[in-house]
């Protein structure tokens, strides 16, 4: 190959031209964040603040040495694995040149920023690939890649990276459907279909299960109607290859997280919780109300229906209608390749509104098949989150609205076939861009600053303990201070974390935070204010931190202060966010 055939070959669609086209669109889609990189999406929940922590924690562990499936500096001085917790370990490793390159908070905010663009371009080529071999067409695939990678679903989304890394879902299917070409299969296919599996795994489990699933229906499909191809030799050996890869990379993950799920009462979620977590089937077709067009209209409907704007399940008119062309059309096309990817649209949709229908943040009487499956299959007890399942729906929607542009650019008039692949996209930008997005500064408090010029080891105790708002925020101070913390946000960890808290809570009183009578009520433990003070020395906790601003309110705040005065405790820091006492 001469030098100009390698130029173009560089710039086909394949390449860097539509990697180039997906980073420009992720950079209109999230703006204002191309201008403001140390700048965080903020939408009133603060649950950005814990991957924050991982990508400071892997970046930690690098540096180290240490393990990153376990962590002493969380639920002093229990400690917990970290095994069940979503850290998008990928991700983390992508950011962590930005913390060496940059100082603390921007380091993790700027890398953050940089996943962010690396998810959209990455989820789009993934379905671009999928999508060309599937329908042959490069343009059409382009605007595939662009109906799964932008959608309000991975809007909302933005600072949960476990759930916005989509991006092995595609990537994986791609090579599936490579190492079932039968005689064309390679042993090299297999290879890369165990690493993306992987990949997908270290990013996140629950997107681990449904890979594993479409991948079961598709080897399904070709068993039925394509069993030449799957029988052949190589095709059995490109997939053998892919299975022992995937679990080899796995290994050290997937071994940390057995002894958990066997022995951690909290590992498996139940059927109840599920709800909570479950698409709304209004949520399908109400724009996301962060439109800068028509969200002020849907508005209202939001604030009625809590549920539908904190998953923001939006699939959009314009890809609804090019997938119904598609199945409508299917006879002209690849009919039973059309059927299979509306089966999947269909049933991925109404698995995820979980086990029972909610219509407009009004749960219904009516049972739905995920409760069934529920019980069927225990491995979807360890998520609680049906709605995920949409990132399915939307891509295989993406998949369909391939197959429509193909058709249409077959049979209609030239002028319209070849403007066709633009209007798609823009049309599907135009019902699904959010700009411009909240975004906020990371501002950490000075006394935490000071804290980290502090050689000696003792921890951080941040009151109200219990408190589950605060748990998010002190993880961001640690990454400045570096001090072990008493409570923090893993969802799931170890059986034991909680044990310290819980034995000495009758000392910890108020600290501990609010407490549910069984009438529903709340209430406070008085505490014991001579005990408190060696507790803490013994136990080498040196500050205690109240924070008015806890969800917990002002009120408890101040019985807090009251409480650690009593005991004796030395007042070192007060500012408008945090008053600090010292124990020793």
């Amino acid at each position: 190959m001469d030098g100009w055939q390698r130029l173009k070959s560089l710039l086909r669609p394949t390449g860097w031209k539509t990697a180039l086209a997906y980073a420009a669109l992720a950079a209109f889609f999230t703006w204002p964040l191309i201008i403001h990189p140390a700048h965080w999406v903020f939408f009133g929940i603060d649950d950005t603040r814990p991957h924050l922590w991982n990508e400071w924690w892997i970046r930690r562990c690098l540096l180290s040495g240490a393990g990153p499936f376990h962590t002493n500096l969380l639920f002093y001085p229990m400690g917990t694995s970290l095994a069940l917790t979503s850290i998008a370990y990928p991700y983390c490793l992508l950011s962590a040149p930005f913390q060496s390159l940059f100082a603390l908070p921007n380091g993790l905010t700027i890398g953050m920023t940089f996943t962010i663009f690396f998810s959209f371009v990455a989820t789009g080529l993934g379905t671009y690939l999928l999508a060309r071999d599937l329908t042959g067409s490069r343009s059409a695939a382009f605007v595939a890649g662009i109906a799964a990678a932008f959608t309000a679903y991975r809007v909302w989304h933005l600072g949960r990276m476990n759930v916005l890394g989509l991006e092995g879902i595609p990537v994986s299917l791609w090579l599936l459907f490579r190492a079932l070409r039968g005689d064309q299969a390679r042993a090299r296919d297999g290879v890369a279909l165990g690493l993306a599996a992987a990949y997908t795994f270290y990013t996140d489990v629950t997107y681990t299960v449904y890979l594993a699933g479409v991948g079961g229906l598709i080897l399904a499909y070709h068993l039925a109607f394509e069993r030449d191809r799957i029988w052949h030799p190589r095709c059995g050996w490109a997939l053998a290859i892919g299975g022992c890869t995937a679990l080899a990379v796995s290994a050290p993950l997937l071994s940390a997280m057995i002894p958990e799920l066997r022995h951690n009462p909290i590992a498996v979620r139940s059927l109840e919780e599920t709800k909570y977590f479950s698409a709304d089937l209004a949520g399908f077709f109400l724009p996301s109300h962060l439109h800068p067009v028509w969200g002020k209209w849907v508005a209202p409907l939001y604030e009625r229906a809590p549920q539908i704007k904190g998953y923001e399940t939006y699939l959009g008119y314009t890809l609804l209608a090019f997938a119904i062309v598609a199945v409508v059309k299917r006879r002209r096309l690849d009919r039973k390749r059309v059927v299979f990817w509306a089966a999947l649209a269909a049933a991925s949709a109404l698995l995820a509104l979980g086990p029972t229908l909610h219509w407009l943040g009004r749960e219904t009487a009516v049972p739905l098949p995920y409760r069934w499956l529920w019980y069927a299959a225990p491995i979807l007890r360890v998520s609680r989150t049906p709605v995920r399942l949409v990132v399915i729906t939307n891509l295989s929607l993406a998949v369909l609205l391939a197959y429509a542009i193909v058709f249409i650019r077959a049979h209609a008039r030239p002028g319209l076939a070849a403007m066709m692949p633009a209007a798609a996209a823009v049309l599907l930008l135009a019902e699904t861009i959010c700009v411009p997005l909240p975004t906020n500064r990371l501002d950490i408090p000075r006394f935490y600053w000071e804290r980290a010029k502090d050689a000696d080891s003792y921890a951080i105790l941040e009151a109200p303990l219990l408190d589950e708002s605060l748990k998010r925020w002190a993880m961001t101070a640690q990454v400045v201070h570096h001090k072990p913390i008493l409570y923090a946000d893993p969802p799931r960890p170890s059986r034991h974390a909680l044990d310290f808290i819980h034995a000495n809570e009758a000392i910890l009183g108020p600290l501990v935070g609010l407490r549910l009578a069984p009438n529903g009520g709340v209430y406070l433990l008085p505490g014991e204010p001579a005990a408190l003070r060696p507790l803490l020395v013994r136990s080498r906790i040196r500050y205690v931190v109240v924070h008015p601003h806890a969800a917990a309110g002002p009120g408890v705040a101040a019985l807090e202060v009251d409480f650690l005065r009593a005991a004796g405790l030395e007042e070192v820091w007060a500012e408008a966010e945090l008053v600090a006492f010292r124990a020793y």
